[in-house]
């Protein structure tokens, strides 16, 4: 039995002071809150913000190499390196250095409309 991710859904967004960081979802509410001495309060903020981005870039991989010939052929296969790039660089607080394109339907190859639409809405969640 495959378990489901029990989490609220992202994006998340980083608020950080001297030493407190707040994560809140994408509505503004907080997900997570620490008060205190840690160091370094920011990166720590940035990386936790960034979970949901991260789990997406997996989901993405693991969707795209599941069936890798398929996968080239839609176009997932080049989309890899930016998802996974775009989830880093929230990490890492930086912009990501390529903003990727919807994954492309050539010649109408898709069998499932619902598997590309499911990848095309991950990527968008993960570069915006």
């Amino acid at each position: 039995m495959t378990q489901t991710a029990q989490h609220t859904p992202g994006p998340w967004q980083a608020i950080t002071t001297a030493t407190r960081f707040t994560v809140n979802d994408k509505d503004g509410f907080p997900v997570l809150r620490i008060n205190g001495g840690m160091v370094p309060v920011e990166a720590n903020a940035r990386l936790i913000a960034a979970a949901p981005d991260m789990l997406d870039a997996l989901e993405f991989v693991r969707m795209t190499f599941a069936d890798i010939e398929a996968s080239k052929r839609k176009g997932y296969y080049v989309e890899c390196p930016k998802i996974v790039d775009a989830a880093i660089a929230k990490a890492e607080g930086r912009t990501a250095t390529t903003k990727g394109e919807l994954p492309p339907d050539p010649d109408n190859m898709n069998n499932d409309r619902a598997e590309w639409a499911a990848a095309a809405l991950r990527h968008f969640q993960c570069i915006t």
